[in-house]
């Protein structure tokens, strides 16, 4: 059968943009492809959703994510149509958001979309059953009208509302024990964008509570997967990066050593000192010294 590719351009704007429509599946309903992400949301009626040459029954309440360049095809039931939402975007349209918004979007979008990256475990689409229209339909509703209406701001309420649905969604996949993601995958995310945080901030003063609070978890809990995932607590793994950026900046800059310290979130200048000391054994100057005569 014929494969049809649809191209992004034809439906976004841009590479940022978020597209929402809502369509009845007729009988001239094609297999195709397309290079960007969609969301389709079964509202009504009954079919079989045919991906990747197999055929899966669908109804209302179900919703499938499907990855780019992945060939499927929609089918009614000839007394009871398919009626489908379907948002559809680009990569760039979740990474510009998870950017601007708190850490917990990173884990959400991360842990959502995982499988599609996954060299070892890769996979084509995310399949869900049985979601109230209550719980979504509210929110494509008003996708669908904001993009159509484009008022002031549409572009805002489309992300904010895009970022919804799938911490929505996300929500539901990770307690279903029958997805391809689990508790584990969720804990590494956690404590990985957590690292992530650290080494990016690891200037400012950074704590536990707010290290939690980013990831939407108690401070027990991020410091108890923390040092089940790492192997170490979340107050040596800052010291670790906060050291190792001190050195970094100790042989590669004329910082003074007060300044590096600054720069690496320590405010004690005593407490630097015998902190720096007790892992290298040596003082950041003697340290500093000790590398500029290897190097000659």
């Amino acid at each position: 059968m014929d494969c049809i590719l649809l191209n992004a351009d034809y439906y976004l704007e841009e590479e940022t943009d978020i597209n929402v429509h809502r369509y009845t599946v007729r009988d001239d309903a094609r297999m195709h492809t397309h290079d960007f992400i969609e969301i389709a949301y079964i509202s009504g009626g009954r079919g079989t959703h045919r991906i990747g040459g197999r055929d899966y029954g669908v109804k209302k309440g179900d919703l499938v994510i499907l990855n780019a360049f992945v060939p499927h095809q929609f089918q009614s039931e000839a007394d009871d149509p398919l009626v489908i939402y379907n948002c559809v975007f680009l990569p760039p349209a979740i990474d510009q958001d998870k950017k601007e918004s708190s850490n917990f979007v990173h884990v959400a979008c991360d842990y959502l979309f995982h499988s599609f990256y996954d060299k070892d475990a890769s996979r084509d689409f995310i399949w869900m059953r049985g979601i109230r229209p209550a719980d979504v339909e509210p929110i494509l509703r008003e996708m669908l009208d904001e993009r159509e209406k484009r008022r002031d701001g549409y572009r805002q309420v489309l992300k904010s509302d895009l970022m919804r649905l799938l911490i929505f969604i996300f929500r539901l996949y990770k307690e279903d024990a029958g997805q391809a993601q689990n508790a584990s995958a969720y804990k590494e995310l956690i404590v990985q964008n957590t690292l992530i945080y650290m080494r990016e901030n690891c200037g400012k003063d950074i704590r536990l509570e707010e290290l939690a609070g980013r990831a939407y978890v108690s401070k027990g809990y991020l410091s108890r997967i923390f040092k089940e995932v790492s192997g170490q607590t979340v107050i040596h793994a800052l010291q670790e990066i906060r050291m190792d950026k001190a050195c970094t900046l100790l042989e590669k800059t004329n910082y003074t050593v007060s300044e590096v310290a600054a720069q690496v979130g320590y405010a004690d200048m005593k407490y630097f000192y015998t902190l720096f000391s007790q892992l290298f054994g040596a003082t950041p100057g003697e340290y500093r010294d000790k590398k500029i005569r290897d190097q000659h």
